[in-house]
């Protein structure tokens, strides 16, 4: 085992002592072991032979601290730094934990459930162990699997058949100066259910004049449900000293519709995966994007869309750019 694995061996243990549900953490370890077997990817790997993630390899990133005290952050601080109409949903974390008071997502159809990921594990277990890791495996991906043994908190959202979310959901994650040398990794899970509709919009940011090092690592699992359509928007305006990593799984049914857009100018190094699988047909699957950088900054896009085997047609799209 490297020094590197086995840094973050030691701060897995102590996350362990946290708890949850019974099957958490058996889902925990075989991440960490993946993660450990893995390493970081090299230029070798045909998925990163553009993105040499060494500046990331070559630390180690401690566990983010809980804050105490009150919040850090005025709700004048979050309105810089977000987009959006007063009627959107908005939950806001700091450095990967949720900030109730900076935060509001009243007015929900009465059926649909918006919460944070550490509620969910705690008042619906049984639906979290569902769909927690069933789309964004940790066998073959670094990151993900990095990310299911540390994820703390996120967003758990679930839209029942035939529901329509009409304003947007606002997912504002922020760093603060506490983030100096920290690894945040945010979760997304999203079930969609049939004929259902839902807009997400995921804002990654720093406050003030931040200059330190940090990684966000996130990870969303997204199941498009038959005749569902999820419109998923991405804006990345981390720190220039920091990393990010972000990985997107879709699954999508028959007639489904899931429209991505993903815009990154800040992070030192930054790479955004999206993976989608269409399982069903006629499903539309549309990836669009957008960077803007300068200086020795490195933004990294990957597409990946797969037409499931049971439809024996078509073929497997990968792109970059």
């Amino acid at each position: 085992m490297s020094p590197t694995s086995t840094t973050y061996e030691q701060a897995f243990a102590a996350l362990r002592a946290a708890g949850g549900p019974s099957w958490l953490p058996a889902l925990r370890r075989q991440a960490m072991d993946r993660f450990s077997a893995l390493g970081f990817p090299t230029t070798r790997n045909e998925d990163w032979h553009f993105t040499s993630v060494t500046p990331i390899a070559e630390r180690v990133f401690k566990v983010a601290p809980a804050r105490s005290g009150p919040a850090t952050l005025s709700p004048a601080d979050v309105a810089a730094l977000v987009i959006g109409d007063a009627d959107w949903h908005r939950l806001v974390f700091v450095n990967g934990r949720f900030e109730a008071s900076l935060s509001a997502f009243a007015g929900l159809p009465a059926e649909v459930r918006v919460t944070t990921l550490a509620d969910a594990l705690k008042e619906s277990p049984e639906f979290v162990a569902e769909h927690f890791g069933k789309l964004a495996g940790s066998e073959t991906h670094t990151f993900t699997a990095l990310n299911t043994a540390f994820a703390q908190d996120g967003v758990v959202i679930h839209v029942p058949g035939g529901e329509v979310v009409e304003a947007p959901v606002h997912i504002v994650h922020i760093a603060d100066a506490q983030a100096a040398g920290a690894g945040i990794h945010p979760r997304l899970l999203v079930v969609a259910e049939a004929l259902s509709q839902l807009t997400i919009v995921e804002s990654f940011a720093s406050s003030g004049s931040l200059g330190a090092a940090y990684l966000t690592n996130a990870v969303a699992e997204i199941e498009v449900g038959n005749g569902a359509r999820v419109d998923h928007y991405k804006i990345q305006r981390e720190s220039t000293d920091a990393f990010h990593v972000g990985t997107t799984q879709v699954r999508q049914g028959r007639d489904s519709v899931y429209h991505s857009f993903s815009y990154a100018a800040g992070a030192a190094l930054s790479r955004t995966n999206v993976y989608t699988q269409l399982a069903g047909e006629n499903a539309e699957t549309r990836l669009n994007g957008l960077y803007l950088i300068d200086g020795t900054q490195l933004a990294d896009h990957q597409t990946f869309v797969e037409r499931s085997e049971e439809r024996r047609v078509g073929k497997e799209c990968r792109s970059r750019w």
